[in-house]
This record gives structure tokens, C-alpha cells and sequence, in this order.
């Protein structure tokens, strides 16, 4: 499979928001540009996902179509030494869901009861600057639980009520979360309520990613907790 069917592979909004990486940042004096090398350790994941490497991918469209590339040709080129690998983690895993397990039946009576209903997270956008076509300015990024929740997302002057396609996307800017939401205007501010699942995922540094039909993808920084 080539590059051009790895990425056709994609969902219709994953090849947008790849699309949106390739070409929003030109960088065209190639300014803080990563080496190949780096570029290829990114793409292998050889690298934490905290690198702040990771981060210039999403303000440099070159350095992040070379790391996409060096990601094709690792799809297309098997590595039975990384099999292995994978497969020694995948039993070690196994071993702590098994511990995990027996320790649950034997301490399920202790347990505190479980928090019944999800928690809500206002995320207030109204203090980001937002530009059309390109990403939002440097601000505190908004805070995320990783429990079962719903999100209320105020957002920024200047937003329109409709249907919105929403995304979180991770430190190697792949799409984690998807859902679409209504906004509507409430009390004179554009709200969003939806439902996040986010318990999967891991803590970290995410951006979260909106889109009203018709428009251009925005995108907000996210700590998850």
C-alpha cells in the first residue's frame, strides 16, 4: 500500500485536519526547522510524546509533510524486531490487567461508591483571538478530565450558531475524538453542549479542534487531565 491509499484510509475529517497541517504553515524561511533524523524519530514514536518536537510539527506545514512522509514509509516497511516488541508489550500488559484484576476482586467491598452521572467542563473560549484560517494565539491552555463527561464550550466573539464538527487531536496531531454539536446563542454567548468520552485517552497536551460547516478548522490548546 503507498502513501497516497495509507492516507485515502482516512476518515473524510482526518484527511481535513491532516490537510489543514500540510499547508496552514508554510514557514517558508524554515525557521527552528527540525532535522531529518528528528523528523524520523517523531514519526517512529521513538521519541516522548512531551518532545517539544511534536509541538513545531503543528506551526511548520514542511517539517510536518516530511514527518508524514517518514510515517508512510514506516506503514509500508514491516519491522519484525518492533513486532516483537509490541508483542512482549502486549504481554506485559495482559500480566497488570490481571493483577489489576485480582486486586479489584479482592478489594471490590472497600471500593467508594462510584460517582453516578458525568462532570460537566466549561470550557471558556471567549478570551481566544480567533483568525480566520489559522490557528488561535498562544494562550493558557483549557483544561480537559479524562472521566465520562459533558462539555459546555462557550465560544469566541465573532462565532455563529449551527452545526459544528468537533475534534481532539494529540501531540502527534492525530484525531483522538470526534463528535459533531449543535451551538446556539445563550444568555448572548454562543454555546456548545456535548458529550466527551475521554477516559481512553491519556493525560497530556491535546488541541481541540472546531469547525462550522462551510468553514475553517480553529484550534484551541488542551491539557487533559
Amino acid at each position: 500500500m503507498g502513501r497516497e491509499d495509507s492516507e485515502r484510509d482516512q476518515t473524510p475529517v482526518d484527511r481535513e485536519v491532516d490537510w489543514f497541517f500540510k499547508n496552514a504553515s508554510p514557514n517558508p524561511d524554515r525557521v527552528d526547522c527540525l532535522s531529518e533524523e528528528t523528523l524520523r524519530q517523531l514519526a517512529q514514536r521513538s521519541r516522548p510524546i512531551s518532545d517539544p518536537g511534536y509541538e513545531h510539527l503543528s506551526r511548520c506545514s514542511p517539517c510536518y509533510q516530511q514527518f508524514r512522509r517518514f510515517q508512510a514509509d514506516g506503514l509500508n516497511r514491516p519491522n519484525p524486531q518492533a513486532r516483537g516488541k509490541l508483542l512482549a508489550i502486549a504481554a506485559g500488559i495482559l500480566l497488570v490487567i490481571g493483577a489489576v484484576s485480582s486486586f479489584w476482586w479482592f478489594n471490590r467491598h472497600d471500593a467508594q461508591p462510584r460517582r453516578i452521572g458525568p462532570e460537566i467542563a466549561v470550557l471558556d473560549l471567549r478570551s481566544f483571538l480567533v483568525t480566520r484560517g489559522t490557528q488561535t494565539p498562544a494562550r493558557p491552555p483549557i483544561k480537559l478530565s479524562r472521566g465520562d463527561l459533558r462539555a459546555d464550550i462557550l465560544l469566541p466573539i465573532g462565532y455563529e450558531p449551527g452545526q459544528y464538527d468537533l475534534r481532539l487531536v494529540n501531540g502527534s496531531l492525530e484525531t483522538v475524538f470526534t463528535t459533531k454539536a449543535g451551538a446556539a446563542l445563550e444568555n448572548q454567548v454562543v454555546t456548545i453542549h456535548t458529550p466527551m468520552t475521554l477516559s481512553d485517552l491519556h493525560a497530556g497536551q491535546y488541541q481541540l479542534a472546531l469547525k462550522r460547516e462551510g468553514e475553517d478548522w480553529h484550534f484551541f490548546p488542551t491539557t487533559l487531565e
